[in-house]
């Protein structure tokens, strides 16, 4: 746990995502390679079979996803890098495992749970918190799911999720992990240190003709510049299409009245409860209320902790107990249960608030649910245009002809790289099908005719090789200052680091850092107190961690923070000056954030073994060959 706070400062424990669970576990250990399988099953667990094209597609969702996140288009050479398919391979294995564990255990849930759960996501209510049709229809198509498709994928997190939580529940760190937590997180030190410019490095005499060469030589990549493409774009989507489709009021009112659970806010109840081991004990606290003692008073007399009462606000088909929402729905306001003998024990149970159940008018609906019908058949003329499309194309016509023509949107990139960059550096925003639509523009030619690609948003687009522009090693002559800049620029940090080194033999020998300030016309500086995690103004993380494994009065040296500098900063020479020690029997003020974390730690590492056993006992096994065709080589990416 501590390894995975020290891959940097704020990275915690594991979490777990209830939602979409991804659990990335090491499937290539106990992965066999094994006869027996469909043309397309790349995976199979259990009675579950993973195929070729479910991976694909939530490949190219989760690298769509990424792409956004870091702004940028990820290629899929990239995604491999970064482990990208193991982690969607793993995702797989680990829903698999989970569904056939539910279907053994006869796990189910009803569709009007799963409406309810759809409507009350926060991730599609509008400005006034109610559920939009209209945004619910964008998120899923920025997602490339059909509302069955998400409703599907739904229904199954939200089975897993009842397996999941139901070994989650009532864990508490020890004593011993709290504390290694506080020492690492809390532990505070101080230091003294020098800042060595690169000017005291002094002259670095110019480079002769064979290093310059010598360098250009040795790194190649530096001055390659990549190969560019001129791409020619048609698109087609639903959305340009609106104007051409009409709806009906009464097609309207058709689609509200078959969606009402939709539209349908159940109600909704703020539940207490207590809790006990025996009947006898809840029959005991029932009396006590029966003559007038209060709820918490009770409570408190059974040693029952007051932050266990208050379990939340549910409508009753979400709480996981069927025995306790019975009894919670029954009551009115303020009153409480007989004793109720429920899953985890016989508990009593106070219904503190109420809020009734509605359903949206039609009239408060009629808009969002018009875009959507809209939007469903501009869908279906999008199939009717594709087919026009790939005949004028058949025909000969080209994409900006077929753009005149359709009236429909045509683009052209100038140039742009394998990972969406034009030659200024610069990311060319709004590719659409991104790291798709450039794979294939930078696996065909000019003057190939390409298949349309999907987008996100239900349309295609299309995509034509205008020309190349071969990636190449930039001429010597052109970038020989930028050759002479880098080659200084390396020479100057290995004097100024060879000084750095010999500085912290002197300062570990015995002599003041303050003398060898004095000696450079330089000052020592104070650093303040700081963290593992913290973000300092001068120190680099690697160089604070380098402090805190170093003892009091010992130097250590390392590259200074540049700021955002274009150059390098220098280098510091740091003296470990105090070591601060949290006292045990203080809490910290983050101690509650340290103890919520650590179990959120530990209910990862139990859910992770939970699956972990799933796996094993189902038997992982994978298709190497269709797995390999699925990704792709390293060169193709």
């Amino acid at each position: 746990m501590l390894d995975a706070l020290r891959k940097g400062a704020g990275t915690w424990v594991a979490k777990i995502f209830i939602g979409i669970l991804v659990l990335s576990f090491a499937v290539w250990g106990i992965a066999d390679i094994f006869g027996g399988f469909g043309r397309q099953t790349l995976a199979k667990i259990g009675d579950t079979e993973i195929t070729s094209s479910q991976f694909q597609s939530e490949l190219r969702r989760q690298l769509y996803n990424m792409s956004n996140r870091i702004g940028r288009q990820i290629t899929m050479g990239e995604a491999r890098r970064f482990g990208l398919p193991q982690q969607v391979l793993g995702q797989l294995v680990t829903d698999a495992a989970l569904d056939d564990q539910a279907r053994k255990l006869g796990l189910g849930l009803s569709d009007k749970t799963v409406a309810e759960s759809i409507i009350n996501d926060p991730s599609f209510k509008d400005d006034q918190g109610n559920f939009s049709r209209l945004r619910f229809d964008q998120i899923l198509a920025n997602n490339g799911m059909s509302e069955a498709m998400y409703s599907y994928r739904s229904k199954k997190v939200l089975v897993r999720q009842q397996i999941v939580q139901s070994i989650m529940t009532n864990m508490t760190p020890p004593k011993t992990m709290l504390r290694a937590l506080d020492l690492y997180a809390n532990e505070k030190r101080e230091a003294d240190y020098l800042l060595l410019p690169p000017a005291k490095a002094g002259e670095i005499a110019a480079p002769s003709e064979a290093d310059i060469k010598a360098y250009y030589d040795e790194h190649p990549k530096t001055f390659t510049a990549p190969e560019y493409r001129k791409l020619s774009l048609l698109l087609l989507k639903p959305e340009d299409l609106l104007e051409t489709v009409e709806v009906k009021d009464e097609d309207i009112k058709a689609d509200y009245e078959a969606h009402l659970a939709l539209y349908a806010v159940p109600e909704t109840r703020t539940i207490e409860q207590l809790l006990f081991k025996t009947g006898q004990e809840a029959q005991q606290a029932y009396k006590k209320l029966q003559d007038g003692e209060d709820f918490y008073a009770v409570a408190k007399a059974f040693k029952i902790p007051e932050a266990s009462i208050k379990i939340g606000s549910f409508t009753q088909e979400k709480m996981i107990d069927t025995a306790i929402a019975s009894a919670a729905f029954a009551l009115e306001k303020g009153a409480y249960s007989k004793p109720v003998k429920g899953t985890f024990g016989t508990a009593i149970v106070r219904v503190t608030q109420i809020l009734p159940g509605t359903t949206r008018k039609l009239d408060e609906v009629k808009d969002e649910i018009r875009k959507k019908l809209a939007l469903e058949k501009a869908a279906d003329e999008v199939l009717n245009m594709h087919d026009s499309i790939e005949d004028l194309r058949a025909g000969g016509a080209t994409l900006k002809e077929i753009a005149g023509q359709l009236n429909l949107k045509y683009r052209v990139i100038e140039a742009v790289n394998r990972t969406g960059d034009d030659p200024a550096g610069k990311l060319i925003a709004d590719i659409p099908a991104g790291s798709d639509l450039l794979k294939l523009a930078f696996d065909s030619d000019v003057g190939v005719e390409n298949d349309p690609l999907p987008t996100t948003d239900n349309g295609y687009v299309w995509v034509d090789v205008l020309a190349v522009t071969p990636s190449r090693l930039k001429p010597l002559d052109k970038v020989k200052d930028q050759v002479i800049s880098l080659w200084t620029a390396k020479k100057r940090d290995e004097k100024l680091t060879a000084m750095a080194e010999n500085f912290v033999k002197e300062v570990n020998n015995g002599k003041p850092l303050e003398e060898i300030a004095a000696g450079l016309g330089l000052k020592v500086e104070k650093s303040g107190t700081f963290t593992r995690l913290s973000k300092h103004k001068v120190f680099t993380a690697k160089l604070v961690q380098a402090l805190f494994a170093t003892a009091r009065g010992k130097a250590v040296q390392g590259l200074a923070a540049s700021n955002g500098a274009a150059k390098p900063g220098g280098r510091i020479v740091a003296v470990v000056t105090n070591i601060i020690i949290p006292d045990p029997d203080k809490p910290a003020a983050n101690m509650a954030s340290l103890k919520a974390r650590a179990a959120q730690g530990l209910r990862g590492d139990l859910v992770s073994e939970y699956v972990d056993a799933l796996r094993n006992r189902y038997g992982v096994k994978i298709n190497n060959a269709v797995l390999q065709a699925a990704i792709g080589s390293e060169e193709a990416g």
